[in-house]
């Protein structure tokens, strides 16, 4: 597999509070991740470091899995031990109080694929040219639309509809939507609103099934978000799976 990462301040913004990780244990498998950091400014760019330089360690010095229960322990006692590491930061530290970050990834093994997400940053898949949502956005549009009391549109109109509803390191405990991919996707791209917020999914479906290097697909995609305005923070990871390591 192929994999590219980046991220850009954007134009707007003071700092950059997303975090990325692509990170590889001793027996190649692959972990990455986009932390989105919030809190109004209150340190969210340490609430994303966090919880990515600590994944990134404990995954680095992993010796591999023995199947499915072996990765989902994995991924929910460590992404767990991440959120009570920035929540005892926040909790403890005037200076750090209310800081959180999204949390959204990946892990790929030779004979699995696991998704993991807290909060509203994005895994799409691409699979025979067309591109597919794989997480769920943790906001208060899907929780109105979840309840069944209101339409789409009702809930679109909500004055804080896109208002994150889950979040690591906010709470002492977090819940984590983590499942294992029954279709292996040809390209995966995990990454912030500040790209699929500002840029059209029909542009970034367009741009992921060109027959291009893994890079310049990345550096397009960039490029198309900074164009939209970089009214945000911008991270993105794009994994290419390599012919034959896909399904039929």
């Amino acid at each position: 597999m192929k994999c590219f990462g980046a991220t850009d301040k954007g134009f707007l913004r003071k700092m950059n509070q997303d975090s990325y990780i692509i990170a590889y244990n001793e027996v190649g498998d692959v972990l990455a991740a986009v932390a989105d950091g919030i809190g109004g400014g209150n340190y969210g760019e340490i609430a994303s470091q966090e919880s990515i330089n600590y994944l990134a360690q404990v995954f680095q010095v992993h010796r591999g899995f023995k199947d499915d229960i072996d990765i989902e322990s994995f991924l929910n006692y460590h992404i767990r031990k991440a959120n009570e590491l920035v929540y005892v930061l926040s909790t403890t530290s005037k200076k750090y109080q209310g800081m959180g970050t999204t949390l959204t990834g990946i892990l790929i093994t030779k004979h699995a694929h696991y998704i993991f997400n807290i909060g509203d940053s994005r895994v799409y898949g691409v699979k025979h040219h067309q591109l597919h949502q794989l997480t769920n956005d943790h906001n208060l549009y899907n929780e109105l639309l979840r309840s069944g009391k209101v339409t789409p549109q009702e809930a679109g109109m909500h004055p804080k509809a896109k208002s994150i509803t889950n979040a690591l390191g906010i709470w002492a405990s977090v819940n984590i939507d983590l499942m294992k991919l029954n279709t292996y996707y040809d390209v995966y791209l995990i990454c912030s609103d500040g790209l699929f917020g500002y840029v059209d999914e029909q542009y970034i479906s367009k741009i992921l099934i060109e027959n291009e290097t893994v890079s310049n697909k990345g550096k397009k995609l960039m490029q198309l978000a900074l164009a939209a305005g970089g009214y945000d923070n911008i991270t993105e990871i794009l994994i290419q799976m390599e012919k034959g390591a896909q399904d039929e």
